[in-house]
């Protein structure tokens, strides 16, 4: 509960530091200490599950409170408020509810962790406990080394895979000697058709399996992102920084772009690609509603939008890939920049007060 270098300061009279290490022996070996563990199941209890009960949890839609700073949860059908605002942070069932730390009251450190089922379930809770606010780091995996000399093949001009797509030969070309790797970086395949990203000092490049390089793809300043490849795709996709250091998806076959190109980089446009398809794009001064599966723009990429965040809502879990399955099994909701959510439709859902 505390760490090693807690010390109490010897100016502490002795009968103060009785009362220190008493209360201190409490709160650590006191077997019925669940203060806690007990708030947090009433405050679960009664300021949300209780309320929501009637409800189809796939119907709750969040609204913000400004004057709390907080927000609650209201019926889209009748734009009822259901809980009052109490949450940090807009969730929404798909098909749980998972909150860390989003339930605290009076501005102290006593959220409280809790999956809540969906209605179907009753909303039946899982994992609950008050969130841990310590600080934690997680060990990065480090790869393997590997003599990467022994895998060059200078009869081949690129690069060659085995049955699992992985790399097993390469050109010389794409040997870093000085770090006794390849400087391919991930391999591509698409159609029975290879390709790599190679990277190379301060820019990639993109190749084909004959280590032709491809046009529109050379000495890129920033590494191509992939954008995932659904079974009706005849292209692949990357977001890239173009050379007026502006970012644009492209086409690898095609060598085609999008018009639209945005002043940074999209964070989050990813987010969703295989669970519905559609990506938030927003820049500083415009944004929009891309179908990943169509790379049309669903809703226009305007500054008449201002868009913040990409949000969709389920009754059932949705199976990942299967995209239009899962696009019947959910709504996706935009939050705008007041605060209010809109279906991809636009059509904004609003609490009656």
């Amino acid at each position: 509960m505390f760490d090693d270098s807690f010390q109490i300061k010897r100016i502490v009279s002795n009968a103060k530091m009785k009362q220190l290490v008493l209360f201190f022996t409490l709160i650590i070996f006191n077997p019925f200490a669940t203060a806690q563990e007990e708030s947090c199941e009433k405050k679960i209890n009664s300021l949300l599950i209780a309320k929501m009960k009637t409800y189809n949890s796939n119907e709750l839609i969040p609204y913000y409170s400004s004057k709390n700073e907080k927000w609650g949860y209201f019926n889209k059908n009748d734009g009822k408020i259901v809980t009052e605002p109490t949450l940090k942070g807009p969730k929404f069932f798909n098909p749980k509810l998972k909150l860390y730390y989003e339930l605290e009251t009076n501005g102290s450190d006593n959220g409280c962790d809790v999956t809540i089922n969906s209605s179907v379930k009753n909303y039946e809770t899982e994992g609950l406990r008050p969130s841990n606010y310590t600080i934690s780091e997680a060990a990065g995996n480090r790869s393997n080394n590997k003599n990467a000399a022994a895998f060059i093949k200078n009869d081949i001009t690129g690069f060659e895979v085995n049955s699992n797509n992985e790399l097993t030969y390469f050109n010389e070309r794409f040997y870093d000697p000085k770090e006794n790797e390849s400087t391919i970086i991930k391999i591509l395949v698409f159609k029975d058709q290879y390709f790599a990203i190679v990277g190379e000092k301060d820019h990639c490049s993109i190749i084909r399996q004959n280590g032709q390089l491809m046009p529109g793809f050379e000495n890129l300043k920033k590494y191509p992102y992939t954008k995932y490849n659904y079974k009706s795709d005849t292209d692949i996709w990357f977001l890239i920084e173009n050379a007026d250091k502006k970012y644009t998806f492209k086409s690898l076959l095609e060598n085609r772009s999008l018009p639209e190109v945005f002043e940074q980089y999209p964070y989050g446009w990813s987010n969703f690609e295989t669970s519905t398809g559609y990506a938030l794009i927003k820049d500083t001064t415009n944004s929009g509603l891309l179908d990943l599966t169509t790379m049309q723009w669903k809703i226009k990429f305007s500054p008449k939008n201002k868009f913040e965040g990409l949000y969709y809502s389920s009754l059932e879990n949705i199976i990942e890939y299967e995209i239009e399955h899962n696009r019947t099994m959910t709504t996706s909701y935009i939050l705008n920049s007041k605060n209010q959510f809109m279906d991809v439709a636009m059509k904004i859902y609003k609490p009656k007060r």
